[in-house]
Formats: structure tokens, C-alpha cells, sequence
């Protein structure tokens, strides 16, 4: 036969267990949640790391090719284009 008091420390044991696991489910949640947050940080850097890294190879192209380009894709030199008619020109159109 069980005492009362058995019976309550019983009880008792029983909802701290209860307790217990639920704060143990609670915890693996809040891990859970944590990792994914962390994740998504971490991709989030390395997203950013990524743009920067591209901005920063076209910056660098821009300012290191942008100003030689321009010299060396003009079609037509302002020289060539006062002392030599165009292809299907005479020299008397020049004017």
C-alpha cells in the first residue's frame, strides 16, 4: 500500500519528467531553428562575398580597359577621315 506521500513524490517525479522532455523537445527546436538561422547567415555572407567580389572584378575592369578601349576601337582615325575619302566617295564629296 502506497502512503500519500509516495503517492505526491510519485506525482510528482512524473511531471518532472514530463517537464523535462518537453523542455528537451523545446531545446531541439530552438537548435533546430538556430542551425537554420545560422545557415542562412553563412549563405548570406557568401552570397555577399560573391557580388563583391564580381563588382569588384568589373570596377577594375571598367578603370583598367575602359579609357585604352575607347583608343583602340575607333573605327576611324580624324586623320583618315581629312586626307582620305570614304570607301564609296570621291574626292570631290569631301567638302
Amino acid at each position: 500500500v502506497y502512503s500519500q506521500a509516495a503517492l505526491q513524490r510519485s506525482s510528482v517525479s512524473v511531471l518532472q519528467r514530463q517537464t523535462a522532455q518537453e523542455r528537451l523537445q523545446e531545446r531541439r527546436a530552438e537548435l533546430a531553428r538556430g542551425q537554420v538561422i545560422q545557415q542562412r547567415v553563412q549563405h548570406r555572407a557568401q552570397v555577399e562575398e560573391a557580388v563583391g567580389h564580381r563588382i569588384k572584378l568589373h570596377v577594375a575592369a571598367q578603370v583598367t580597359h575602359g579609357p585604352r578601349r575607347l583608343g583602340h576601337r575607333r573605327r576611324h582615325q580624324p586623320a583618315d577621315l581629312i586626307w582620305h575619302p570614304a570607301h564609296e566617295q570621291s574626292a570631290d564629296d569631301q567638302h
